[in-house]
């Protein structure tokens, strides 16, 4: 069997991107000194492709992809005919920008040309342009370099960025001859959907840094993937630097149900309190609103427990496939997350419930399978196929689900996970002293947690947490791995009290604790790399 290292090259989404790259930051190495090797290997790589009169029109803005191409503009002009233009008004948001827009300017010549399209006036010696001027200039090149946007774009492009980039299109279309390579991804891309948030442009390169993203599968023919120095050590690891490029912010003016609201759906006469551990996990995350389903005969216990969550009856001693179209309707309309699983109980009726509610849901909202939700899919995957759920099974629980032997070997457990995570269109959550999270392109390995989180319940609370953070986070891959992240810091936490005696809800009393206290690393940090503290390594200044 192929090792789990072999088998795959990394396809990462924008926030494990970013992750690393402050991974690489906190080690020293400075965004200034990637900026310049992320214009450097651009250079590198595409000059095979021009020839010494190549003609070329670099198209930057100002963001930091705009601050890449600075850094290939500057290498370029010693040897080609080269015409830099600025999208909008010619300055740049980040330190490390800056630095090269101002080292651009101090030393710019008087056969330069640096145009500005959409400035009113000439700044900093680029000349402003019309829109007719810009059209001459693309159809008078031979190569158009796109650094406009790069992989931090999520959302549509605007006016009168949208009509740049229609002509665009428009004469690359017509003119077949001009080739358009693309810095780090093409503008107008969304990196982890493949979505286009502009018009749609089709480049002849496309040359990447450091690892392949997912919008660019559909682009890999075209693709090259360059180094640039940014370190991979937690590539595979939950680690803080990813709660600091994926967890949410929240907005000051948000009010009730803008924050998650989640639908969880368990519970039984033997399991009164998984569904109840579940809601108070997700609530310490954060969530707005935490509903649960339970059963009637036993809602005037888990009413009981507390009066922070809200509680939905469904007739009868147990959940079945009768309710489903109630507990559809309610979760598609009211919720953004719904949890499903824990403390069900092991009935045929429980299972006919989530065969039927899980394939259906699944095509509107994000669903998590935890404990009798994953064991109701045995002998009927073919429903769990490409639902996109996220599952949070311990080994005997895959085993039973999967209906297979489960690799014993760490590797090879890896590439198994891998397998079928890929193969079932789902992500997997193994719990287990090494935590495992899988979506069938990516695995990730959590080393957080404490022995005596064994204790019954802990397994709830994960679910919960975990559907908590996928209400914040758009990636369930991501989700995932955060949430198995903090649960195992609270479980560390609990146990610095308790040790191995800690109780489930002494975890879910930590939850809090521990989201704040990385919110408040995070901010530093990011405080931090604004200021330009870590531009005072940059081997360049």
């Amino acid at each position: 069997m192929e090792s789990s290292t072999d088998m795959f090259n990394p396809v990462l989404y924008r926030e494990e991107i970013q992750s690393l790259e402050y991974l690489t930051y906190s080690t020293g190495v400075s965004p200034q000194q990637l900026m310049e090797n992320a214009g450097t290997a651009f250079v590198n790589e595409i000059t095979p492709e021009l020839n010494p009169k190549s003609r070329i029109t670099i198209i930057v803005s100002k963001g930091n992809n705009g601050g890449d191409g600075l850094v290939a503009y500057t290498k370029l002009k010693a040897n080609y005919d080269i015409t830099l233009v600025f999208l909008g008004k010619p300055e740049m948001k980040s330190n490390e920008a800056k630095y090269f827009f101002s080292s651009l300017i101090k030393n710019t010549t008087s056969t330069d040309k640096l145009y500005t399209l959409g400035s009113l006036e000439s700044v900093d010696k680029f000349k402003p342009i019309e829109l007719s001027e810009f059209e001459e200039i693309i159809r008078n090149s031979d190569i158009v370099i796109d650094a406009i946007f790069g992989i931090n774009l999520k959302s549509e492009i605007r006016k009168p960025l949208f009509n740049y980039f229609k002509l665009l299109k428009s004469v690359l279309t017509e003119e077949s001859s001009i080739k358009l390579f693309c810095l780090d991804v093409p503008s107008g891309l969304d990196v982890n959907t493949g979505i286009w948030h502009g018009p749609e442009i089709s480049p002849d390169l496309i040359v990447t840094f450091q690892f392949m993203k997912r919008g660019l599968v559909k682009f890999q023919d075209q693709t090259k993937v360059v180094k640039i120095g940014v370190l991979d050590e937690t590539l595979h690891l939950s680690s803080k630097y990813l709660f600091y490029s994926s967890w949410y912010h929240r907005g000051l003016e948000s009010h009730k149900g803008n924050n998650g609201r989640i639908l969880i759906i368990g519970g039984s006469e033997e399991f009164t309190g998984a569904p109840v551990l579940s809601s108070r996990s997700a609530l310490r995350a954060g969530v707005d609103t935490a509903r649960i389903v339970i059963p009637q005969s036993i809602r005037q216990i888990v009413s009981s427990f507390s009066e922070d969550f809200l509680v939905f009856q469904v007739r009868g001693n147990h959940h079945g496939p009768k309710n489903k179209k109630l507990l559809r309707d309610l979760a598609i309309r009211r919720h953004d997350v719904v949890a499903v699983g824990m403390g069900l109980s092991n009935n045929e009726d429980g299972y006919k419930f989530v065969r039927a509610f899980v394939p259906e849901v699944s095509k509107k909202m994000k669903v998590l399978l935890d404990a009798d939700a994953v064991r109701a899919f045995r002998d009927n995957l073919k429903l769990l196929k490409d639902t996109g759920a996220v599952i949070t099974p311990h080994k005997s629980e895959l085993r039973y689900l999967l209906n297979e032997p489960i690799p014993d070997d760490f590797e090879e457990l890896k590439t198994f996970l891998l397998n079928k995570a890929k193969e079932l269109g789902i992500i997997i959550v193994l719990k287990g002293r090494v935590d495992l999270i899988t979506d069938g392109t990516q695995i990730y390995e959590n080393h957080t947690g404490h022995p005596g989180m064994t204790v019954g319940g802990t397994g709830d609370v994960l679910a919960g947490l975990i559907a908590a953070c996928m209400a914040f986070i758009k990636e369930r891959l991501l989700a995932a791995v955060i949430g198995t992240y903090i649960m195992g810091l609270a479980g560390e936490k609990a146990a610095e009290i308790y040790g191995n005696g800690l109780l489930a809800t002494d975890v879910v009393e930590r939850i809090a604790v521990i989201i704040l206290s990385l919110e408040k690393q995070r901010d530093g940090f990011i405080g931090e790399l604004n200021s330009g503290h870590f531009n005072q390594h940059s081997s360049t200044s």
